[in-house]
């Protein structure tokens, strides 16, 4: 009789306690092998400290309750796969090769993030140095902060989050599209080709360089310096405020929007300024254009603005959002409209308020949302001329915390209620029932976890008729209410 040894069988290594990675207490079945080998899996539910680098052909998860620290790197090769909810903190890199996934959820903290393969993020995400997604693709809906450069050479990125970089953020050849918040703590560079879209809000502290790439603003950006077009494409068709210069370098900059420039547009060489942009200086309402090159017949140069929007913002309170804005003056216009989008994208209309007309004095507004989404949302104002032509505001995001319900039921069979609710945290909450008389009948202690959450309640000693949910944290200060009808 011949054994037959089968060493494709794929085997799980999860953690049962703390301690150094090579500590064979804290595995079950045993220490992984490293690399790691295809088809293999590594959990980590506990704070476990790396003592060397790790190689994974297979996949490593860092659930919400792992932690997983030291002085090391991780490489995901082809095929293998990183996904944390958790808590990475390594003063290595995060080295994600090309057929190679990466998710986040949770908190990541590495010298490097190089992403080569397909990355999502909608935790936060922090290096030291550079976030690299040279020929990768990385979707981020949460927070990343680089300590230095963000890199998308060859590259697809698309931000609906918020990006905060120390120095700059450079898309060579790649494909970039924001649908969220920039800010850049040096120039932003888009050159040799590359593509950028903007739906949302840039600050950029020095420079910004369109060397023969492609730009396309439908947002606000705000750059303290010079707007560099060369051999570039610019297409502006909402608002960019310059603190510096334009040079429009043998480039084209076109569109349906404002260019407002404190210092002076210079077309040289072959410089195209077309479409219907409106271009004005700033600082003393002038036409800022010098030199040569040609300008389109649809150019304008500083037409009458419908309104000065001086301030515009929101923020959450409790369970509702507050919006408020400020305007310095207001030339026909009609009304003003306030969008919230759960994408920086798609927006939908949440209030409308009349506007002054004409008028030279500051007047403030305000509005609230008293039904946000749990998680960040997107508020912008929409302003309308009695004309019926609109213009947008810059995008602002809002992170409201607490809990959302999706769903209440009443099983029939056990008589139980079940509630299914969205979570932005990890909290201690009570479910409370009331009848129509206001009596509490039920009080029920759970514990609610980031995510979605489905907890029952017994409510088999509950008669006919109308009932109130209320789900509240222990703070009191994330309240949620909802009425059930029991037959």
């Amino acid at each position: 009789e011949t054994g037959i040894t089968n060493s494709c069988i794929a085997i799980t290594y999860t953690t049962i306690g703390n301690g150094n990675w090579n500590n064979p207490a804290i595995w079950n079945p045993s220490v992984p092998p490293n690399p790691l080998p295809v088809g293999d899996d590594i959990i980590i539910n506990n704070n476990v400290t790396m003592t060397t680098n790790i190689t994974i052909d297979g996949t490593i998860t860092i659930n919400s309750t792992g932690n997983l620290i030291g002085g090391n790197s991780i490489i995901i090769n082809s095929g293998g796969s990183f996904s944390n909810s958790g808590i990475l903190n390594i003063t290595g890199d995060l080295d994600v090769k090309s057929g190679g996934t990466v998710s986040n959820s949770g908190t990541i903290d590495v010298d490097n993030f190089i992403n080569t393969g397909v990355g999502t993020n909608s935790g936060t995400i922090n290096t030291i140095n550079d976030f690299d997604n040279t020929d990768g693709d990385f979707t981020n809906t949460g927070t990343i902060n680089a300590g230095d450069k963000l890199i998308n050479d060859n590259g697809t990125f698309v931000n609906s989050g918020i990006i905060i970089t120390v120095d700059d953020l450079e898309n060579n050849g790649g494909n970039f599209t924001n649908n969220g918040t920039l800010d850049i703590g040096d120039d932003l560079e888009n050159q040799s080709g590359g593509v950028f879209v903007n739906n949302g809000t840039i600050n950029i502290a020095d420079d910004l360089k369109n060397d023969d790439g492609n730009f396309t603003n439908n947002g606000t950006i705000s750059v303290v310096d010079d707007l560099k077009n060369d051999n570039g494409t610019f297409t502006e068709n909402n608002g960019t405020t310059i603190g510096g210069d334009v040079d429009n370098q043998d480039g084209t900059i076109n569109g349906t929007g404002t260019l407002c420039v404190n210092g002076s547009l210079d077309q040289n060489g072959t410089g195209i300024l077309g479409g219907t942009i409106d271009v004005c200086n700033c600082n003393n309402g002038t036409n800022p254009v010098v030199g040569g090159g040609t300008i389109g017949v649809g150019v304008t140069f500083c037409a009458t603005l419908p309104i000065t929007l001086i301030d515009f913002n929101a923020f959450p309170e409790r369970d509702i959002v507050n919006v408020f804005w400020k305007t310095a003056s207001e030339v026909n216009n009609d009304y003003f409209v306030v969008e919230r989008s759960l994408n920086a994208i798609d927006f939908n209309e949440i209030s409308t308020l009349k506007g002054a007309g004409n008028s030279s004095v500051t007047l403030s507004y305000t509005t609230v949302d008293e039904e946000p989404k749990i998680g960040i949302s997107y508020y912008r104002l929409k302003q309308v001329d009695f004309d019926g032509k609109y213009s947008y505001s810059d995008v602002k995001s809002v992170l409201m915390e607490g809990f959302e319900f999706i769903s209440i039921v009443l099983d029939e069979y056990s008589g139980n209620v079940i509630f299914t609710l969205s979570s932005s945290v990890d909290e201690e909450a009570s479910v409370l029932i009331f009848d129509s008389a206001g009596r509490l009948i039920i009080e029920h202690n759970v514990q609610v976890q980031k995510g979605k959450n489905v907890n029952e309640v017994d409510a088999s000693g509950m008669s006919n008729g109308i009932y109130i949910v209320v789900f509240t944290s222990n703070d009191g200060n994330n309240v949620i209410k909802q009425k059930i009808y029991v037959k």
